[in-house]
């Protein structure tokens, strides 16, 4: 067969032309002698003219010349070929060297982008945004020269406005959270009902925590389907024990210090190898070095601050008077300024390394963390020589790949107050060139928006994430909301509202996105309520139903916290004397719960 197109040979079956990619009517395929007829003589194509034509797209392709007929009208046996049909097929772009010969319809139906420099902008942005700040944080932090402190006390302004913001919302419960964990009571209880499934679950798991002493509980107490199920864990920097009514309220626990000699009893009653046991008991010496480890942060960390400290001071400062928009407005201040280059980040990370190399101190934490068994499945395995050879070629590859200058402007205007900050890159990551361009504007107080946008552009391509974030105290309540623009992306809508008279808030989002189907805009939203609460010691923050999507089911979630947590002395069985006895009992408790 030939390409009923351009004339190219074409095998007996195929769909579309190889070289041109033109659909093949299966009913040109000529037609073969049934039963009785005698063998069909062969029909030779003429040769195509040698003048090279310009494919045309299907819609615009007149239709195709076929071959002239076999002498005589009916054909050699007393039939003609049948002459197939042609159809006009909708333009599709494929370039010339296409990589879909033949099969137009997998071809893309625009010219490709370039996917480097999209791809590395994607990534490279947010990237961008962190290490920048990361950089300049540190200078802030660690400089002494005169504009730096002027820079560093508007920058620290700048923070507390922020966590005043972020303080009338319920994400200020995040920080208290924390907070309690590290010393405290923190009860969380929670309902979980589902009226079509017929399901209904809850509990209330209580989490002590003793700073002072390093005494750590963790009580729960679950229903599920009403079937009650209880649990504890004591840890201290002597033992630990778990217990529950399921094992006759007994506690089992074990000594961190005779653990190695007391799992041999318990070990050869259950049956248990001595690498098993070896491997417990690397475990528990593990766990021991973690709650019993004393270091001096300050001594441990002064090689790192000093190392700072020393980075800060080789970066030159410079000041002048200015005039910058902000807030909508121009207004006086003051412009700070400085460069960080690439020899300067390389030479930090450098220095890093080598205080890592002769940190034996970080090094035996380390080995003790992700050297044990403990932590297998969990970590990389990684050895501490390992991580610092990963972190060798990291830093080689930024020297041999990464070059440019970053160019930091903090715009300082009255009772230095932070207006404005910028950062400007031009670097050059291996053949890409690549600038981003990042600016913070605060406006002229606190009430103002806040708006960020940062831009980074690689050859053709460009792209720009926006936000917006809007700060209102109405009467009676409290409004904070971000719009977050990404690139090629409908706005992402976050809101908070919250009362300070009643604790009662509204947490909502509200986004959009393109249907692929038919382009029809489709909206997202959703909203949350509940009731957030706090003052120096104790706060309490509920959560109404944060399954907005499922109207048949209903949970409610309960978070409190209080100080001076605490924890009740106990009794346990050692594992010395487990024997088969918890075995068995634990085998009756899986058996009852199946």
């Amino acid at each position: 067969m030939f390409c009923l197109q351009c004339g190219s040979p074409v095998r007996e079956g195929e769909k579309f032309c190889a070289k041109c990619g033109a659909p093949q009517n299966m009913a040109g395929t000529p037609v073969q002698p049934g039963y009785g007829y005698p063998p069909q003589q062969s029909y030779v194509q003429p040769e195509p003219e040698q003048t090279y034509i310009q494919p045309q797209p299907y819609d615009q392709q007149a239709a195709p010349q076929y071959p002239p007929a076999a002498p005589n009208d009916q054909g050699a046996y007393g039939y003609a070929p049948v002459e197939p049909t042609y159809t006009p097929q909708a333009s599709m772009y494929q370039p010339p060297d296409s990589p879909y010969p033949g099969y137009p319809e997998y071809a893309p139906t625009e010219p490709p982008k370039k996917k480097g420099a999209s791809k590395l902008l994607k990534f490279g942005v947010p990237i961008a945004a962190v290490v920048a700040v990361a950089v300049v944080a540190v200078i802030l932090i660690f400089a002494s020269s005169s504009p730096m402190a002027t820079a560093s006390k508007a920058l620290t302004g700048m923070i507390s406005e922020a966590s005043e913001r972020l303080d009338n919302t319920p994400l200020k419960a995040l920080g208290m959270i924390f907070e309690t964990l590290a010393d405290g009571k923190l009860t969380v209880s929670f309902d979980y009902e589902d009226t079509w499934y017929d399901e209904e679950y809850s509990g209330n798991v209580r989490i002590f925590a003793n700073k002072e002493s390093q005494d750590y509980a963790i009580e729960a107490d679950l229903s599920i389907q009403g079937m009650p199920i209880d649990a504890a864990l004591y840890i201290n920097k002597d033992r630990l024990a778990i217990g529950s009514r399921l094992v006759d309220n007994n506690y089992y626990g074990f000594k961190y210090s005779t653990f190695r000699d007391d799992v041999r009893g318990f070990g050869r009653v259950v049956g248990l190898d001595d690498e098993t046991m070896d491997e417990l008991s690397d475990v528990v010496d593990t766990l021991n070095k973690m709650m019993n480890a004393e270091a001096d942060d300050a001594e441990t960390l002064a090689p790192y601050m000093n190392l700072m400290t020393e980075f800060s001071k080789s970066i030159e400062m410079f000041s002048e008077n200015a005039e910058v928009e902000s807030g909508g407005a121009n207004v006086k201040c003051k412009k700070i300024w400085f460069v960080v280059t690439d020899e300067q980040v390389v030479k930090l990370l450098n220095d890093f390394y080598d205080i890592l190399e002769d940190d034996d101190n970080i090094r035996e934490q380390y080995n003790s963390m992700f050297d044990s068994s403990m932590f297998d499945g969990m970590s990389t395995g990684m050895s501490y020589r390992d991580m610092l050879k990963t972190l060798r070629d990291a830093i080689t590859s930024i020297e041999r790949d990464f070059s440019g200058e970053f160019t930091y402007s903090l715009f300082v205007g009255n009772r230095d107050r932070l207006l404005r900050f910028e950062m400007e890159a031009d670097a050059k990551i291996s053949r890409d060139k690549v600038q981003v361009r990042m600016i913070f504007d605060f406006g002229t107080s606190a009430q103002d928006k806040w708006t960020c946008s940062i831009t980074a552009s690689s050859g053709g391509d460009r792209e720009t994430i926006k936000l917006v974030w809007d700060y209102k105290e109405r009467s009676g309540s409290i409004e904070n909301s971000l719009i977050i623009s990404p690139p090629d992306a409908e706005p992402i809508t976050l809101k908070s509202v919250w009362s300070p008279d009643n604790g009662r808030y509204t947490l909502s989002y509200l986004s959009s996105y393109e249907s692929y189907w038919d382009d029809e805009i489709i909206e997202l939203s959703g909203e949350i309520t509940g009731i957030f609460t706090w003052d120096d010691k104790n706060f309490r923050l509920t959560i109404n139903n944060p399954i907005p999507e499922d109207e048949d089911a209903i949970l409610t979630i309960e978070i409190k916290g209080e100080p001076n947590a605490q924890i009740k002395e106990i009794d346990y069985i050692g594992i010395d004397q487990w024997g088969l006895n918890l075995l068995e009992r634990l085998q009756e408790v899986i058996y009852e719960l199946s």
